[in-house]
């Protein structure tokens, strides 16, 4: 029993990390934080969408 939780929450960290990304992390911190972000391309998957526009999507529905 200890071996197989050692050896599920060994690789947790670098899982954990990842899934964070996929879940928007890194959009979040090019909207929030980034005090230069891209003028394009700042929400993945939607490559259409400005980053202006992402920031007044973001305030108009409260996306926080």
């Amino acid at each position: 029993m200890i071996l197989a939780s050692w050896h599920v929450a060994r690789d947790w960290p670098a899982i954990a990390g990842e899934w964070a990304d996929a879940r928007g992390r890194t959009t979040r911190v090019l909207l929030f934080q980034n005090p230069d972000p891209p003028a394009e391309g700042a929400v993945p998957g939607i490559d259409f969408m400005s980053t202006r526009r992402a920031k007044e999507l973001v305030e108009e529905y409260n996306l926080h």
